[in-house]
């Protein structure tokens, strides 16, 4: 496996090097005109034309020619502007092609190239997910059977078109970031319609527990799909556009919270007050060990500070201290600018030993308590 070029240059913008890096924070494609999160080749020069010039890794670094299973007798080649003077559709998401396309001219099909490159084999861990160049069943989404690709489970009781993922997806990213001051990114939340009492409303007479295990599959489907429709098919990204809100910080789900397997050790900063966990109130930090439910949890509003202030804007800066001798943990917050407080704000006498495995990792997780999108920065 070739690993990527960390600097590119690229005909559509001769003048500057392209960076490889890696945002959570959706993007226009430059190229393809679709939106994006994940990896992408970017131009930030001060004096440049563009603002800011972004390409999806695909597009990027494109083949020229390429294959694909479901149209045996085509050869898709790249094309940099939609060939012809007619509107082009793609004949995988049924969206309008506006900028870089695959086209086949013996036959006259289209496809974005993040639509392209979908993988064939999505999994959710615990189903396995297959591209599908047609509907084997009603669309969870819209219940009907119309042309585009979509993704299907082994039993084919489960089928989602892409164009009803990303009809949820980028209308709601459209309006919560891409029409928008980049700098007031943060500052923004919108609502993506939920999937569960739509996908419900179109199974006509199955009730109860048939609907709770579908939707409960489509959750995990709708992740996998959104981050492979967005160009970067990675866990971490299926987590930040999960559709179905669980109050459970990314990290553990109804089944496997509280569970010693979980090996996890986290630093809790809470927004939302959930009754069926005891906490002080809606602003606080905790402290977690394998569960959502804190350990020990206190408010933070007594130390002037506001997770979630309003109007927004105010960024924290925060150290978490551990000594491995005295076993104890130490976090330290204040607003951004501000030197490290002499006094922590949470301590606590951990052995991570006891509940880290030999090797382990070091990150963030974040999720919202309803259905909508929230965005959780780290800045540093």
């Amino acid at each position: 496996m070739k690993i990527s070029e960390k600097e590119i240059s690229h005909p559509i913008h001769p003048h500057h090097k392209l960076k490889l890096e890696y945002t959570e924070i959706p993007f226009t494609c430059d190229g393809c005109k679709e939106a994006g999160i994940g990896l992408k080749y970017s131009c930030h020069q001060e004096y440049c034309n563009s603002d800011q010039f972004d390409l999806h890794k695909v597009c990027a670094v494109a083949t020229p020619i390429i294959n694909i299973s479901f149209y045996r007798k085509c050869i898709f080649e790249f094309h940099h502007h939609p060939p012809g003077e007619e509107k082009r559709i793609c004949d995988a998401c049924r969206n309008e092609v506006l900028g870089f396309v695959y086209h086949c001219k013996r036959c006259g099909f289209d496809l974005h190239p993040c639509c392209a490159n979908l993988p064939q084999v999505l999994d959710d861990g615990e189903h396995n997910l297959y591209l599908c160049h047609k509907l084997s069943g009603a669309c969870h989404r819209c219940g009907g059977k119309g042309p585009g690709w979509s993704y299907r489970s082994r039993c084919e009781t489960y089928n989602l078109h892409l164009s009803c993922v990303k009809e949820l997806l980028v209308e709601s990213w459209e309006a919560m970031y891409l029409k928008v001051d980049k700098n007031k990114v943060r500052e923004i939340q919108t609502r993506i319609p939920s999937l569960e009492a739509t996908l419900a409303n179109n199974h006509g007479g199955i009730r109860g527990g048939k609907i709770r295990r579908c939707c409960k599959m489509a959750g995990g489907a709708i992740r996998l799909i959104v981050s492979a429709i967005l160009g970067d098919p990675t866990s971490i990204i299926a987590a930040v556009v999960e559709a179905f809100p669980k109050q459970v910080t990314g990290l553990t789900n109804a089944s496997t919270d509280g569970n010693t397997a979980n090996h996890t050790v986290a630093i809790e900063f809470d927004t939302e007050k959930q009754d069926d966990i005891e906490v002080p109130d809606h602003n606080h930090m905790g402290f977690n060990i394998n569960s959502i439910r804190s350990k020990d949890a206190f408010p933070l509003d007594k130390y002037n500070i506001t997770l979630s202030p309003d109007p927004p804007g105010v960024s924290y800066t925060v150290w978490v201290d551990y000594n491995g001798t005295s076993k104890l943990m130490q976090v330290y917050m204040v607003k951004e600018g501000n030197q490290k407080p002499g006094e922590p704000l949470l301590n606590q006498t951990i052995d991570l030993k006891e509940y880290l495995k030999q090797e382990s990792y070091f990150g963030f997780a974040a999720s919202t308590g309803d259905p909508r999108i929230e965005l959780n920065c780290v800045l540093k």
